[in-house]
């Protein structure tokens, strides 16, 4: 019978993260106790806030950590972050409900210190190196982010059975409230002061893997471990090559070994009372004279040896695939692979962040349109959306335009695009979605390049019928080179 291991809350200390131990001496925790314990109390509050000290430690240290987060955040959310694009059947209240958003957007935080994009960025992060995080909704329309490991039990609750790492539950598992805590001036967080959040004031952002799960497990812990012993076999070689560096030259005689105790004059170090290590220092700029039979030979290193890329890149290869997304994009190299494998590769990456996106926007931002624009329309910065043919207002209709991503060959996918649309099995709007762009914006901003179009067209063929020239310039003509203006057309009738 295996006998459980347990701290003294009852927890099982066999059952863990293998990234939250510094020891190199690990073991298959799951084959020690195979006792299916749920996992918020498999890890543990104190374990899970090592793990997230680890994550974070390699955020701010370890380039790959650092590099792969950056890269996750930038591309998910895009320069602009992903914007809502409001579709209610009042095209007028649409274009209103957008304009409010984007001014909303830039004091969301209360703090004063994020936009919302970036509060997105945190977001993504956070999964990353935290687990979870979470969006206070104050009573002023603005939201206080807070960092994973600010929700915790309070000190003086951490017997209640319906609080796990936090989280009040009810009977059925519904969390209730979140205990949020402040800061000291250490920086630490303050268990003794708190405040309960109830679920409705409180958009909880995490991406759990397992039904019963309540906090989440930064999505970097199972690359800890590997990321760690990749770090330090960089650095382990870094220093043999150095001392290898240190030891460039070796001085050998035509008499042999046993030359070796009558040199000369020079420094040594006693390796033993009968091994003596005979060695000279060679200073920069210095000609040194050696005896009649004696030469100079130039030490090679063998560090780091021929195998050390490929075995490099073999460990590179199984972090990324950890986080899927290809090889290539975790280090940025592109410079080798055919077509079909860079292709395959920015497909597989392009899916990941994709995931990654509707995630964004059903756990954190579609509440939030959901939130704030209800909000608005009740204290009457927005007037009341449209109706449907219920009679429900429509203020929650809304989707989300995400950044757009580029092709290895953009003519090919622009030719595949077309064909799809003339055989009925794509839309135009899917396609224009596809590139980062609304389908009512497109046309409307085409429609203002026909109207541009058509005043030049009068303009140039008025023109032209004073110098006598018969021919007569079209729209098309216009809208093929581009000669179009920017600012808004006059209200005129246009035309030939």
């Amino acid at each position: 019978m295996i006998k459980m291991l347990v701290d003294v809350h009852g927890r099982p200390l066999a059952v863990q993260y293998q990234g939250a131990e510094p020891s190199r001496h690990r073991r298959s925790e799951g084959v020690r106790n195979p006792r299916p314990f749920d996992e918020d109390r498999v890890i543990g509050a104190h374990r899970l806030g090592k793990l997230r000290e680890q994550c974070l430690a390699l955020r701010r240290d370890n380039p790959i950590v650092a590099g792969a987060s950056k890269r996750f955040a930038d591309h998910v959310i895009g320069p602009r972050g992903i914007t809502p694009q409001a579709k209610t059947s009042d095209p007028d209240w649409n274009e209103d409900a957008e304009a409010w958003w984007e001014e909303w957007e830039k004091i969301a935080d209360y703090r004063q210190r994020l936009n919302m994009r970036e509060m997105q960025a945190f977001a993504v992060e956070s999964r990353l190196t935290m687990g979870d995080c979470g969006f206070v909704l104050l009573a002023n329309g603005q939201q206080q982010p807070v960092e994973g490991m600010r929700i915790a039990d309070p000190d003086n609750k951490r017997d209640d059975e319906f609080i796990v790492n936090g989280v009040r539950l009810s009977r059925g598992g519904i969390p209730l409230q979140f205990f949020v805590h402040p800061r000291d001036k250490s920086g630490l967080v303050s268990r003794s002061q708190w405040e309960a959040v109830n679920r409705e004031d409180f958009i909880f952002v995490v991406a759990p893997f397992r039904a019963d799960q309540v906090r989440g497990v930064p999505d970097l812990a199972p690359i800890l471990t590997s990321v760690e012993d990749f770090d330090d076999m960089q650095k382990s070689n870094l220093k043999k090559a150095k001392l290898d560096a240190r030891n460039a030259w070796a001085v050998k005689t035509e008499a042999g070994a046993g030359r070796a105790m009558n040199l000369g004059e020079r420094g040594f170090n006693m390796g033993g009372a009968d091994k003596p290590v005979r060695y000279e220092r060679f200073e920069d700029n210095l000609v040194h004279y050696l005896n009649k039979d004696e030469a100079v030979e130039s030490l090679e290193s063998k560090t780091p040896n021929a195998q050390y890329v490929a075995f490099c890149e073999l460990a590179l290869r199984v972090i990324a695939s950890a986080l899927s997304i290809p090889y290539e994009f975790l280090l940025l190299d592109f410079k080798q692979g055919s077509f079909s494998a860079s292709r395959a590769a920015l497909m597989t990456t392009y899916r990941t962040f994709s995931m990654w996106q509707q995630w964004l926007i059903d756990r954190y931002l579609q509440r939030t349109w959901n939130w704030r624009i209800a909000k608005a329309i009740k204290d009457g910065e927005l007037r009341p959306a449209p109706l449907d043919r219920r009679g429900h207002s429509e203020w929650y209709k809304v989707t989300w335009m995400t950044p757009r991503y580029d092709w290895i060959d953009p003519k090919a996918e622009t030719v595949s695009d077309e064909k799809r649309v003339r055989m009925g099995a794509r839309s135009v709007g899917r396609v224009t979605h596809s590139g980062g762009a609304d389908i009512e914006d497109v046309l409307d901003d085409k429609s203002k390049d026909y109207i541009v179009a058509g005043k030049k067209v009068i303009e140039t063929n008025k023109a032209l019928a004073a110098l006598g020239v018969k021919d007569r310039v079209g729209i098309r003509d216009f809208i093929d080179l581009g000669v179009t203006a920017a600012s808004e057309p006059e209200e005129e009738e246009t035309g030939e």
